[in-house]
């Protein structure tokens, strides 16, 4: 049922309707005929909001909600929006927040956006956008926190990206993009940028040495290349930071790691239900062969595990039991390092903590891994 009419009489300046059932924007419309709110969430639940019924009640933004011109925070999820996104949108120019998620919303971004400057915090996912990123949406400097995750906008990412100073997380993830990467990104890595996700567009191009040169480069470069399309190089790649503890909870220290060995490989893994199951796209058998063979000459494996878990159990004791019973000498950690959201193939870093081997760039077999170490060590049998 929808709220009463009365309730458009009073003064409500917030309403917060989270993880809700069923509840559709039309049944919120004596909130927002008040015309005097300034904060308005609703979201859904999009486990028990049924496909079925998202069929029968998808629909737009109201306008009337675009008539309370001091709204400063709109956040609507599992709201089964469909549809251009209105003009009227673009008529809330107090507007500090904006989230509009998993709405299958059409059309393109306005130049309009313009009009949001007080704007710090602007998500949109999953909409079906096109026209690229306007030149617009680059003025507005007061934004902390931009996300398109999922919206194939198409397009390059544009020089004027640098104009945004204050921002602090970009997600242009799944975004269609094309083109280079613009080396004005550097500019907000000197600035206030803690985390950029440009994974699974078309990106082309070499990385440009302002952004592979800065010292944020091997905090943000795994989720930049990823299922993009660079010419990459094997001085692109930084070699993984960690600092933390092992599963036997003693210190474990990149800096300390590389330079006690000639040849350290970072080994990423999955023990997702132990001791049934467990992923890596290089068998432990075949690390632990290299590591019998080659660690008396200088060569140590650390792996690391950031993976979910779901077996009997704490991860971290499953991972003790699976290095025990498997007698692999190795340490493990149970996070990824520093800047990896996961390590779906092979590191190997030399002494002077530089990458020398990934097969990020190579034949993913592990032959090549062999291979590569057969050359470095060709008195080794």
């Amino acid at each position: 049922d929808s709220f009463p009419e009365e309730i458009s009489s009073l003064n409500i300046e917030s309403c917060y309707f989270r993880d809700n059932r069923f509840l559709l924007l039309s049944d919120c419309s004596p909130f927002y005929k008040t015309g005097n709110l300034k904060s308005f969430s609703l979201g859904n639940d999009n486990d028990v909001f049924r496909i079925s019924d998202a069929c029968e009640q998808a629909s737009s933004i109201p306008e009337e909600l675009f008539e309370n011109i001091n709204l400063k925070e709109l956040n609507l999820w599992g709201c089964n929006l469909f549809g251009e996104l209105s003009d009227g949108i673009w008529k809330l120019t107090d507007l500090e927040r904006l989230a509009l998620l998993d709405a299958d919303l059409t059309g393109k971004i306005s130049s309009s956006i313009a009009n949001f400057q007080k704007l710090k915090f602007l998500r949109l996912t999953d909409f079906d956008l096109k026209g690229g990123i306007p030149d617009e949406l680059y003025t507005l400097t007061n934004l902390e926190y931009l996300s398109l995750d999922g919206c194939h906008i198409g397009g390059k990412l544009s020089t004027n990206i640098q104009k945004l100073v204050n921002l602090r997380s970009l997600n242009f993830r799944d975004c269609a993009l094309e083109g280079g990467l613009p080396k004005e990104l550097s500019r907000l890595m000197d600035n206030s940028l803690e985390s950029c996700d440009l994974s699974g567009n078309n990106l082309t191009g070499e990385i440009p040495y302002e952004i592979k040169s800065h010292p944020k480069w091997s905090e943000m470069w795994s989720s930049i290349i990823s299922y993009n399309r660079f010419n990459l190089t094997i001085d692109d790649v930084p070699a993984p930071v960690f600092d933390t503890k092992d599963v036997w909870e003693n210190r474990i220290n990149s800096d300390d790691v590389y330079g006690a060995n000639k040849y350290t490989i970072i080994y990423g893994f999955d023990i997702a239900v132990f001791p049934y199951h467990s992923y890596a796209i290089y068998s432990c058998d075949d690390v632990h062969e290299l590591y019998n063979v080659y660690h008396k000459y200088g060569v140590d494996v650390i792996m690391f595990d950031g993976s979910g878990y779901s077996g009997p159990g704490s991860k971290t004791e499953a991972m003790r039991n699976f290095l025990s019973v498997n007698d692999l000498p190795w340490r493990a950690v149970m996070e990824y390092p520093i800047g990896m959201t996961s390590i779906p193939y092979i590191v190997v870093v030399d002494s002077n903590k530089k990458v020398v081997y990934t097969t990020i760039l190579t034949n993913p077999f592990f032959d090549d891994v062999r291979k590569f170490f057969r050359e470095k060590f060709p008195d080794v049998l």
